[in-house]
């Protein structure tokens, strides 16, 4: 009977026991993957605060800039200027002169690998006839690579975002990783996407100087948008819609 006794006395201490690991195991859980496991900057241990000078926002200056630029997904059915889609395109991935090294480019690449690519797709542009183009950077040209706009194919590529189908423009950022990977390895795929990121801001930035809205979509059916390119050999990473601003 006493051993009996026992058993079911050490039973029920077990019962609670697993009770109690169950618990924690939910807790540390639950703090994994919506805590910070203590990964946030307040589990640092700070010295003296250095107080920074205030940022004189100036209106047209790249300070105003900064400051004025949001991600704008609603615009007017008006054309995009010849000049204006100029300018876009040659702020990605456009050549500059550096002084060192000779001609470069408006965003930076690591080891000068240029994996960037920039496709345009038109849908209404001054000048310029709907479709598919690819631009080519060291010439200051497009390339058609398709007299089909594919407005609404690109559209449906992204999820049904209708800012990509609004534009006038649609600036596709692609790459070819495999002209990075060769020098840098595995960590190529990373300085890849530096520079798509770099185009990427580049644009956004002279969109706002130029008055036009657009937005960074990153969600998308890459296997869609590559048969809309008609390139196997380009990795669509961004689209971004350009568009006359509503007011």
């Amino acid at each position: 009977m006493n051993f009996k006794a026992g058993f079911e006395k050490f039973r029920g201490f077990g019962y609670y026991f697993l009770l109690a690991v169950l618990l924690f195991a939910v807790m540390f859980l639950y703090f994994y993957l919506y805590g910070d496991g203590g990964r946030s900057a307040n589990s640092l241990s700070y010295g003296d605060q250095v107080e920074l000078a205030e940022v004189e926002i100036r209106e047209s200056e790249l300070e105003g800039l900064i400051y004025a630029r949001r991600s704008i997904r609603d615009y007017q059915a008006e054309e995009i200027s010849f000049n204006n889609i100029s300018k876009l395109l040659w702020s990605t991935v456009g050549t500059t002169v550096d002084g060192i090294s000779g001609p470069t480019r408006a965003a930076p690449s690591a080891g000068a690998t240029d994996a960037v690519e920039i496709f345009l797709a038109v849908k209404d542009v001054e000048d310029i006839d709907a479709g598919i183009y690819h631009y080519q950077p060291a010439e200051n040209t497009l390339l058609e690579v398709s007299s089909e706009a594919k407005s609404a194919e690109l559209e449906a590529a992204a999820l049904n975002q209708s800012a990509v189908g609004d534009g006038g423009a649609v600036i596709i950022i692609t790459a070819v990783f495999e002209r990075t990977i060769r020098r840098y390895g595995e960590r190529g795929e990373r300085y890849v996407h530096m520079e798509a990121g770099h185009a990427a801001q580049n644009l956004l930035l002279m969109a706002e100087n130029l008055g036009l809205g657009s937005v960074v979509i990153g969600a998308f059916d890459e296997n869609e948008v590559r048969s809309i390119l008609g390139s196997e050999n380009h990795e669509p990473l961004l689209l971004l819609p350009i568009g006359v601003l509503e007011n």
